[in-house]
C-alpha cells in the first residue's frame, strides 16, 4: 500500500495520469473500472445465500432441535423424533425465506440510497454513484458531501468527520498539500 499522504500533490497526479483541472479521461476511467477496485467504501453486495443457510444450521435453536431429535430417537420415541425433525425443517425453511426476502428488499433499497458524488472527467463535472469512482478521479467536495473513497486533498481546506472509517466522532482539519 502506498503512502499517498506523504507524496507531493503533483507527483500523485502524475502517478495516476490525472489532469488537475480536467480530471481523468473517460476512456482511462473505463479501463480502470474494468480492473476493479479493492478500496471502495460503499458496497451493496450482501453475503451469498449458501453462507446464510450454513448460519441457519449453526443457530442455537437449530442445534437444540437436532439434539432433541437425537435424544428422542435414542429413547425409542420415533414419532416424537419425526415431529421434532419436521419442526426443524419448517423452522429453518421459514428463517431462510425471511432472510432471502429481506436481502432482496435491501438490494432494491440500496439502488436508491447509494451515495453519489461529483467527479471531474474530460473537463466536465459529472454526478456519479460513489462506486463508479476510480483511482485517480478528481472528486469535487462541498459542504455536507461524503467522500466516496479514501481521497487526497489537492486544494482547499476541509473539516471532516471520519466516523464511517474508524468510529471517531471528532472533527478533523484537513489541508491540501
Amino acid at each position: 500500500s502506498n503512502r499517498w499522504h506523504a507524496v507531493k500533490c503533483e507527483d500523485v497526479l502524475r502517478a495516476f495520469s490525472t489532469n488537475r483541472y480536467k480530471g481523468l479521461r473517460s476512456r482511462d476511467a473505463a479501463a480502470r473500472r474494468l480492473k476493479g477496485r479493492s478500496d471502495a467504501l460503499w458496497s451493496t453486495d450482501l453475503s451469498d445465500q449458501h453462507s446464510s443457510f450454513f448460519h441457519q444450521l449453526c443457530d442455537y435453536t437449530t442445534v437444540l432441535f437436532v439434539l432433541a431429535v437425537i435424544l428422542a430417537a435414542l429413547f425409542s420415541h420415533a414419532s416424537e423424533s419425526l415431529a421434532i425433525l419436521l419442526l426443524l425443517v419448517i423452522s429453518v425453511g421459514i428463517r431462510a425465506l425471511v432472510i432471502l426476502s429481506t436481502r432482496k428488499i435491501l438490494r432494491q433499497n440500496a439502488k436508491y440510497t447509494r451515495p453519489r458524488c461529483r467527479v471531474m472527467r474530460d473537463g466536465k463535472c459529472l454526478y456519479l454513484f460513489a462506486d463508479r469512482v476510480v483511482d485517480g478521479d478528481i472528486i469535487l467536495l462541498s459542504t455536507g458531501d461524503t467522500a466516496p473513497a479514501d481521497v487526497r486533498l489537492i486544494s482547499g481546506d476541509l473539516v471532516v468527520s471520519e466516523v464511517y472509517l474508524d468510529d471517531n466522532r471528532r472533527q478533523i482539519q484537513k489541508r491540501a498539500g
